[in-house]
This record gives structure tokens, C-alpha cells and sequence, in this order.
């Protein structure tokens, strides 16, 4: 990968590896292309929207875009799928659960609660690290 030494390189190497320009990536993330030619460059710092934004659209690794460290995906089969041209999708596990989610209250309930407890976890752990990203800055 080319330079990923700062946030504006990987913000870059994640644009080129899944393929987008800088237009299409702009598109998906409801920003000005300007802005991610900007961010690109190294002109504009990104704010924590824009890089909470890119995370969560592409399912980008969030301490891999703010200190490079770790794998640029949070799931690997990410990645295959961008370089076969294919995205891949358990579809069977994905069905399993739909058919138990539908047909049980508490299997709704307990799977809410836990998405919201990692909702909250995730959240702080977001405001934690872009704390720090700003702190050294």
C-alpha cells in the first residue's frame, strides 16, 4: 500500500482499494468531493463525523484510519470481496436468524439490548479515541 503514514494517505489507500474515485467515495459519504481531495492532500484535517462516516459505510477498522494500527477492515471477507470483484454474504446464518428473530420476543428483546449495550460501548470507545486523535493534534 502507498502511503498510510497519516490520516489523509489512509483515507486515500482505503479509497483505492475498494476501487472508488474520489467523486464516488464523496457520494457514499455525503461530503463535497473537494473535501476528500482536501483530506487526500493533507489541506483539511477530517473531523470526527467525517472519519465515524467512513468507518461505519465501509466497515473500516476506526483505529486503523486515526493511528494506522491493526487491519484497514474490521471483517476480512471485505477485503476478498473487493479484490475478486464479489462481496460475500452468509446467507443461511443470516436466514437462521431472521427466522428465530421473527418468531420469538425474547430473541428480539436480548438481541436489541445487546446492540444497544455495543452501541453504547462502540460509542464511547469512538469519542475516546477521537479525544486522544484531537489531543494530539
Amino acid at each position: 500500500m502507498k502511503n498510510q503514514k497519516t490520516i489523509a494517505g489512509r483515507v486515500k489507500s482505503m479509497r483505492e482499494t475498494l476501487k472508488l474515485t474520489q467523486r464516488e467515495l464523496s457520494q457514499k459519504i455525503n461530503v463535497s468531493t473537494a473535501s476528500i481531495c482536501d483530506v487526500e492532500k493533507g489541506k483539511y484535517k477530517p473531523n470526527c463525523d467525517f472519519l465515524e462516516n467512513i468507518a461505519s459505510t465501509f466497515n473500516v477498522n476506526l483505529y486503523w484510519l486515526l493511528y494506522g494500527q491493526g487491519e484497514m477492515f474490521l471483517d476480512p471477507a471485505i477485503l476478498l470481496g473487493v479484490q475478486s470483484g464479489k462481496y460475500y454474504i452468509k446467507t443461511d446464518e443470516v436466514r437462521n436468524f431472521l427466522w428465530y428473530y421473527q418468531r420469538s420476543a425474547i430473541v428480539q428483546h436480548s438481541t436489541m439490548a445487546h446492540f444497544y449495550t455495543l452501541l453504547i460501548q462502540q460509542k464511547q470507545n469512538i469519542e475516546k479515541e477521537i479525544r486522544e486523535y484531537e489531543d494530539k493534534s
